[in-house]
C-alpha cells in the first residue's frame, strides 16, 4: 500500500492500476485493516470492490477460455467437443483465495485437447490478459491509461510533482 501512497503523493497516478491491482489481491482482512501508510478508507473501498470487478475480468476475459470452452475451428478431433479438462482447470483458477486475471496459465497440457485448440486457447487467453490491460484504470474508477498520462504530466516526460513533497521523497538540491 505504500507504493500507492507514494504515487498518489508525488503525482505519479499511472502507477496507481498496478499499485491497486496488487492491493486488491490482499486478503480482504489485510486490506480493512488500518496501519500507518495505508491508502484511504475510500480507495480501500475502492480496491474491494476492484477486486471483485478483476474475479468478473478472469471469468470473461482471461480465462473465459476455460469456462466456456470453444474448440477451434480448425480442430478435426471429436474428443476435443466432450473435452473435461478445461473446465475442471476453470474450478482450479476460481478455488484461488484472490483473482488474478493478469497471470499468464502455463498448464496447457492439463487440457487435455488436441494442439490446434491448445493454440486457440492460447491466443483467446493472451488478448484477454491484454483487454484486462488495458481496462484496469476503470476497474478502479481512474479513468483510462491516456487520462492518467496526461494528469501525470507525461506530455513532457516527466513526472510533475506536487508541491508538497512526501517524507519518502529526495530533498531538492
Amino acid at each position: 500500500m505504500r507504493a500507492a501512497v507514494l504515487a498518489q503523493e508525488n503525482n505519479v497516478p499511472e502507477i496507481l492500476p498496478y499499485a491497486y491491482y496488487c492491493i486488491a489481491r490482499m486478503s480482504p482482512r489485510r486490506i480493512l485493516q488500518q496501519r500507518t501508510h495505508d491508502i484511504s478508507w475510500k480507495d480501500k473501498t475502492v480496491c474491494l470492490v476492484g477486486r471483485e470487478r478483476l474475479r468478473i475480468a478472469e471469468m470473461t476475459l482471461s480465462y473465459s477460455f476455460l469456462l466456456v470452452f470453444q474448440r477451434s475451428s480448425m480442430c478435426e478431433s471429436y474428443l476435443c467437443a466432450d473435452a473435461r479438462g478445461p473446465h475442471a482447470e476453470w474450478h482450479i483458477v476460481d478455488a484461488a483465495k484472490s483473482p488474478n486475471p493478469l497471470r499468464k496459465y502455463t498448464t496447457w497440457s492439463r487440457l487435455n485437447v488436441c494442439h490446434v485448440c491448445v493454440a486457440h486457447c492460447q491466443i483467446l487467453h493472451q488478448r484477454g490478459r491484454e483487454e484486462v490491460w488495458e481496462r484496469l484504470p476503470e476497474m478502479f474508477e481512474l479513468g483510462t491509461w491516456e487520462q492518467l498520462k496526461k494528469q501525470q504530466g507525461m506530455s513532457d516526460g516527466s513526472p510533475k510533482l506536487k508541491t508538497k513533497p512526501s517524507r519518502y521523497s529526495l530533498p531538492s538540491s
